[in-house]
């Protein structure tokens, strides 16, 4: 696999979308000084409409500066995600070298089981499962009890 490398816009973005919402936490805070002190006195609605101004500023700085970060972020994702697989294979080859150099019929219910086993991560560390029909085992069993094919 070749090397993934992250184009600068992304860290362009990641700039600008942490300076975005450095700047919409300031104003929120800002508005919300200004905003909550004068609460009741004479006047006060007047000045909240100008101060809630600096609030709703802020917060939408904030979403717009998260959206904007996520976006430079999505490589990242991208890389791990690729690394995952790559570990998966890695962490089953044995297994599915075993499957696919199996002369055996490989029957829909034995891929489910499979699948399933994948899907649960192999927890169980004191049992595997038939490389022939796909039914859990002990780990050690040479035969699987359910078919007889060797292990």
């Amino acid at each position: 696999m070749k090397n993934l490398k992250t184009p600068k816009i992304y860290l362009i973005l990641k700039i600008i979308g942490i300076c975005l919402i450095a700047l919409g936490a300031v104003l929120v805070v800002v508005g919300a000084i200004h905003y909550v002190p004068g609460m009741g006195e004479d006047g006060w609605f007047d000045e909240t409409t100008k101060q809630s101004g600096l609030i709703f500023g802020g917060i939408a700085c904030l979403l717009f500066g998260i959206f904007i970060t996520f976006i430079g972020f999505a490589p990242n994702i991208e890389k791990t995600r690729i690394k995952t697989e790559k570990y998966v294979i890695e962490e089953n080859k044995e297994d599915l070298t075993d499957i696919v150099n199996s002369k055996a019929e490989i029957k829909e219910e034995s891929v489910k089981t499979y699948a399933k086993a994948v899907k649960d991560g192999l927890k169980d560390e004191e049992t595997k499962y038939c490389t022939n029909c796909g039914k859990k085992i002990d780990k050690d069993a040479k035969y699987c009890p359910e078919c007889g094919a060797e292990q």
